[in-house]
Parts: C-alpha cells; structure tokens; sequence
C-alpha cells in the first residue's frame, strides 16, 4: 500500500498483511486498507477518514474505484498527486490490473485545474514514490591468515 510520506510530498510503501475471505476481492481489500489509513505513524493517510467506497469492479484490466464526494477534500500537507497516486499505484500493484479510474458518487470527474486529471484512466507512476537510500552493501568482516 502506498501512503503519504512525513512531509505529505510524496508517496512511501507500506507492507501490510490482510487477511480476507477468499471470496473479496483482493481490489476492494485494497481500497478499504487505504481508506483505513496507515499503520506506521510515520506515514500519513492520503484522504479524509470519512471518506466511503462505492464500490470497485476490474474491465479489462482497468479498476474502477467509485468513492463518494469526501475524497475530493484535500487534506493539510498532502500534495494531490500524491493522493491520487496513493490508489493507483497500491492498486496497479495488484497483477490483473494495468490503469485505474477514480469516480466520485458513480460520476467520472474532471479535475483539468490540477496537476493530476483524474477523468480518465491512469497508470502507476514511480516518480511520486520515496525513494530509499542508497546505502552500501553490509559486508562480513573476514579476518585474513597473512
């Protein structure tokens, strides 16, 4: 799952390990994970905690996601793309599904204003994604003979 990083400027991974029914699906199991919020206090929900999901049905490899009008509120320190990407990128991660359509009560929503339309499909994108340290390979230290 993606959420928002501690400056709210980008997106960091959390591993999260749901159990569900076998017959919930993986997308909506997802979704509702997000709308929950993080477990780590490092990281930050991306959306309003009241916000609700409609529903969420996969076609042809794009995930529908219908959530009601509270999604659309912007949240103090979290940048809108970071937002819209926090579904996109947890759900693309999923393997049956390529590009995700956001929906707002049932209606495709154009949001041309900002930097992220979310009336039409969109794909992951990595670049809004934390990325780690580098940081060098432990190595074992080998005592030598010589």
């Amino acid at each position: 799952l993606f959420f928002a990083s501690s400056d709210g400027q980008q997106l960091a991974e959390e591993d999260v390990l749901v159990h569900y029914l076998n017959t919930a699906e993986v997308s909506k199991v997802v979704m509702e994970s997000l709308v929950s919020g993080p477990l780590s206090a490092a990281l930050n929900r991306t959306f309003p905690e009241d916000t609700k999901l409609n529903s969420v049905e996969i076609k042809n490899g794009v995930c529908y996601v219908d959530m009601n009008s509270r999604f659309l509120d912007q949240l103090d320190g979290i940048a809108y793309n970071v937002k819209i990407y926090s579904v996109v990128n947890s759900l693309c991660a999923l393997e049956d599904i390529d590009a995700v359509q956001i929906q707002i009560d049932g209606e495709v929503v154009s949001t041309s204003d900002e930097a992220v339309d979310i009336g039409q499909p969109l794909e992951a994108d990595a670049d809004v994604v934390v990325k780690d340290a580098d940081t060098p390979p432990v190595v074992e230290n080998q005592e030598s003979d010589e």
